[in-house]
């Protein structure tokens, strides 16, 4: 083992930053960066509000709900399949819920500060937090609970992409539910139909995977 004396001033400065817990946030950085790269990418290389929007509808809808439970997924990944963390995951009375809700709920916060960006930029995409936030619940509840079914961090990751492309490939179309997505802005009734059942599906996915970690645990004991 490495101590003070032996490491480097750059050893010693990297290891003073990983003790501080500040590494647990680059994925929420990397986010930022990269949504607001896209962001005013399209807005400073596009002349047309028409543009503009389909940019950033495009971004929102498939980067947006995706961001949101990527750090979710990192955190999913070292309590189930990382080595030795089988004991973590069987014995631990603690739900995972109580690991990876705040994150998730950083990331909420931190999606809804991006999409503010993008009512700055076009105002008239306000309305289009309600879906984003109801798409995010969903994507939160399919990683959860396919995690607790599969303990499979890869298996919700490839459901995830899989739901993503389904919804961009039906992006042309009339909205039906499950999928979320479209090439225009959504007015209010629409957010009504289509965010309440998505958000239900969501919480009704957690409440399903709640449900089964308790189960897997009593059955454990």
């Amino acid at each position: 083992m490495h101590t003070k004396k032996h490491l480097k001033p750059r050893g010693i400065t990297i290891l003073l930053i990983k003790s501080t817990g500040i590494m647990r946030f680059v994925p929420l950085i990397a986010i930022d960066l990269a949504a607001l790269g896209l962001i005013l990418l399209s807005a400073f290389g596009r002349m047309d509000s028409d543009s503009i929007l389909s940019d950033l509808l495009l971004i929102s809808q498939i980067f947006f709900p995706l961001f949101s439970v990527w750090w979710v997924i990192f955190i999913l990944w070292g309590l189930i399949d990382a080595d030795g963390s089988e004991l973590i995951f069987t014995v631990c009375r603690k739900s995972l819920l109580r690991y990876i809700l705040p994150p998730f709920l950083i990331m909420l916060a931190n999606v809804s500060a991006i999409t503010a960006v993008c009512a700055v930029i076009l105002p008239a995409f306000a309305v289009e937090f309600l879906r984003i936030l109801s798409a995010c619940v969903l994507y939160f509840g399919i990683a959860y609970f396919a995690c607790v079914v599969t303990k499979l961090t890869s298996v919700s990751l490839f459901l995830l992409i899989l739901y993503t492309l389904a919804s961009a490939i039906c992006r042309s179309h009339e909205i039906v539910f499950p999928f979320y997505m479209s090439q225009t802005l959504i007015d209010g009734e629409t957010a009504v139909k289509l965010c309440l059942p998505l958000f239900a599906a969501g919480i009704l996915l957690c409440a399903a995977g709640r449900l089964a970690e308790k189960r897997l645990r009593t059955n454990i004991r």
